[in-house]
């Protein structure tokens, strides 16, 4: 018994170390010249990239023309099958991801096996992102013509496939209105399918439809209204810049304020989100703003960590019934680099209905040039300096008595050769006073 209790536990233990991320695929076996599809979904904490990708055959990677897209933390991968009847496997290098509290890496594989049929169509690409109508490219691999017919989020179109050539096809999006993920279903006319994974990042403002007037019985009362009011019709939401680029460190963790204006009439239930670009990466700290009146602002934060380096960009959408603003963001993450911000400013100050001012009497708010004041404008008044007077007179003083000094020395008269050898002579004793007699003239020579 003690025997089958240490075994139970033992299993348990290393059914626990055991990871729950692989590749999946809806089935085992497909067709030849099939398009082949596996998803990898996890709390994969650095970006996939090709190189990462491969297909073998036992040990020998073979030139599979194949893809993948990331949508909504989901890894879709795909190719085309070549027309050979063999077993081959999906590998994926180095997959570094978390589960159960613990940071792993891992090398992941998909065995799967190509069968002696031929699949009616392949389609390019497998699966990918939108932001509008997009094209697709059907295949057919039979030596006669068929009738695809595709689905899309309830429209349903259909177009002849022309035996062993490329069709190209383009789908509509106009009937989608918000960032959507679906399922492209393509149907041959036999039955054969494929399921394309689709995500339309695509938000379509509503129509503006202009106010009806209630009519006014006093005509001239009317006029006097319309000359005396300035009526804003709608509302009109904007952030304050068009772009924001923002230089951050991997795994850094920033909070950001942010502002978004009302420049017309009083707005109701605005919705703020992230596009699906960021959304695993940026949060905002208010989801809905109940009201915002005219030349009303309203100051929010974003937060954002990235996991891994790249270039990551995305928006945050405000929208309300009658309006919407989009602010891009684009973010540099790489190793230990300092925290920096650079911007695209909307308006300027004037075109905000706000000055400039020196000192500001209210709240003020940045624009295309500069600082603005939201409220009114006040004077700078300087104070004059007090003079030091006791350091002044000092200072005139001492020039005064420099100036004397000099005045004395040039004044001054200077002393005559005569004056010179009497001085000398006063000293000396012996000497006495010089006496004009003993002088000479003419020349002095020796005899």
């Amino acid at each position: 018994m003690k025997k089958e209790i240490i075994f139970l536990l033992a299993f348990l233990f290393l059914l626990s170390q055991i990871s729950a991320l692989e590749i999946t695929t809806q089935k085992q076996i497909f067709k030849q010249g099939e398009t082949f599809l596996a998803t990898l979904q996890g709390n994969i904490l650095e970006e996939i990239k090709e190189e990462d990708i491969g297909f073998f055959e036992e040990h020998v990677e073979q030139p599979f023309d194949f893809g993948f897209e990331k949508i909504q933390n989901t890894y879709y991968i795909y190719a085309t099958l070549p027309y050979v009847e063999k077993n081959y496997s999906l590998k994926i290098e180095e997959v570094y991801f978390k589960e159960n509290n613990k940071v792993q890496t891992l090398d992941l594989k998909k065995e799967f096996s190509i069968s002696d049929q031929t699949a009616e169509f392949y389609v390019k690409p497998g699966a990918l992102k939108t932001e509008d109508d997009f094209t697709i490219s059907i295949y057919n691999n039979l030596n006669n013509d068929f009738s695809a017919t595709w689905v899309l989020k309830e429209v349903t179109n259909s177009e002849n496939i022309p035996f062993q050539d490329t069709k190209e096809i383009t789908i509509t999006t106009e009937h989608i209105t918000s960032p959507t993920f679906a399922f492209l279903e393509i149907n041959s006319d036999s039955g054969f399918a494929y399921s394309l994974p689709v995500y339309v990042d695509k938000t379509v403002e509503p129509p503006i439809e202009p106010p009806v007037t209630p009519p006014v019985e006093n005509q001239t009362e009317q006029n006097e209204t319309e000359q005396n009011e300035t009526i804003v019709e709608f509302p009109e939401l904007e952030f304050s810049a068009d772009e924001i680029f923002i230089n951050v460190s991997k795994n850094e963790q920033i909070i950001y304020p942010l502002t978004i204006w009302n420049f017309g009439a009083n707005v109701t239930d605005i919705r703020i989100f992230v596009s699906s670009k960021l959304e695993d990466y940026v949060s905002v700290s208010v989801g809905e703003i109940d009201f915002l009146g005219f030349n009303k602002s309203y100051s929010l934060n974003i937060s954002f960590e990235f996991p891994q380096k790249g270039i990551f960009e995305g928006a945050i959408i405000a929208e309300s019934e009658n309006s919407s603003d989009i602010l891009s963001l684009v973010f540099n993450v790489e190793e230990n680099i300092p925290f920096t911000t650079s911007g695209v400013q909307k308006k300027t100050c004037a075109e905000l209905g706000f000055k400039i001012c020196d000192v500001c009497d209210g709240e003020i708010t940045s624009a295309a040039d500069g600082i603005c004041c939201i409220g009114n404008c006040k004077e700078d008044i300087k104070e004059p300096k007090k003079r030091n007077w006791t350091a002044t007179i000092i200072v005139v003083i001492l020039l005064g008595l420099i100036a004397l000094i000099v005045f004395w020395k040039l004044k001054k008269p200077k002393p005559t050769a005569k004056d010179i050898l009497n001085k000398r002579a006063s000293k000396n004793k012996n000497l006495g006073k010089f006496d004009r007699s003993i002088e000479t003239s003419g020349d002095l020579s020796r005899s």
